[in-house]
C-alpha cells in the first residue's frame, strides 16, 4: 500500500504524520466528452433564433413627410446604444410599386453633399447636423421618379452606405443591410425623436 506525506500544524512546530492512501485514488477516471453547444439547444430554437438586427435593434417609422399619393416613410431602427440607422421602410412607394433605382443624389442642396460629411474627436465635430426635414438624398428610378428621403430625427450624420454608390438597388433589394445612412441622435432631444416615430405594433395596424 503506497502512502502519502501530511502535514499537520500543532501549537509550537509542523509534525509530519504519515497516512496511507486510499487505493482507489489511483484508479483512471474516465474522460466524458464534451457535447457541443448546439445539443443543448433544439432545433426549434435555432431555427427561431433572432438575427443581430432583430435583437439589438427597435423598429420605428418616420411617417410624416409621406402625402395620399406619395409614401415616403422611413424605417428608423435604433440600437440599444441610441444609434439610429435609417432604412426605406415597406411600405415606401418605390418597393410597392417594384421600381427598380436609377441613381442616388446625395447633393441636398447647393452647399451640402452628404458624401462629404466630416467629422472629428469624440463628439463627432464637423459632422452635418440634421433635423427631421433634412434631405438625406434623392433618388431617382429608372422610370424617372424622384423621391426625397428625409432624416426623420435630430442628430448628426455619422455615415452614408458607401456601397449604395455601386449598388443602389441594395435600398430596395435588402431591407437588412441596404441601410442608408447611419445617425447620431441629439440626446437632449432623443426623448422628442423616439415620440415622433411610430412604432413596429402601430405601424402595421
Amino acid at each position: 500500500m503506497s502512502e502519502t506525506e501530511v502535514a499537520v500544524a500543532t501549537s509550537s512546530n509542523v509534525e509530519i504524520k504519515i497516512e496511507p492512501k486510499d487505493p482507489e485514488s489511483d484508479e483512471e477516471v474516465e474522460e466524458k466528452p464534451i457535447p457541443s453547444i448546439l445539443d443543448s439547444i433544439s432545433k426549434e430554437q435555432i431555427a427561431n433564433f433572432q438575427p443581430y438586427y432583430e435583437r439589438y435593434f427597435e423598429k420605428r417609422y418616420c411617417t410624416k413627410f409621406s402625402t395620399e399619393n406619395v409614401n415616403l416613410d422611413t424605417c428608423v431602427r435604433v440600437h440599444t446604444n441610441k444609434i439610429c440607422v435609417i432604412f426605406l421602410s415597406e411600405k415606401h412607394s418605390i418597393l410597392k410599386k417594384h421600381q427598380r433605382i436609377k441613381s442616388l443624389n446625395f447633393q441636398v442642396s447647393p452647399k451640402v453633399n452628404r458624401l462629404k460629411n466630416s467629422m472629428s474627436g469624440k463628439g463627432k465635430r464637423g459632422a452635418q447636423l440634421l433635423q427631421p426635414e433634412s434631405i438625406l438624398c434623392f433618388i431617382e428610378t429608372e422610370d424617372g421618379e424622384k423621391y426625397p428621403v428625409h432624416s426623420g430625427i435630430y442628430g448628426k450624420l455619422l455615415e452614408i452606405n458607401d456601397r449604395l454608390s455601386e449598388n443602389p438597388n441594395l435600398l430596395v433589394d435588402d431591407l437588412n443591410e441596404g441601410f442608408l445612412a447611419v445617425i447620431l441622435p441629439d440626446l437632449r432631444r432623443h426623448e422628442e425623436n423616439i415620440r415622433s416615430l411610430r412604432i413596429k405594433h402601430e405601424y402595421y395596424t
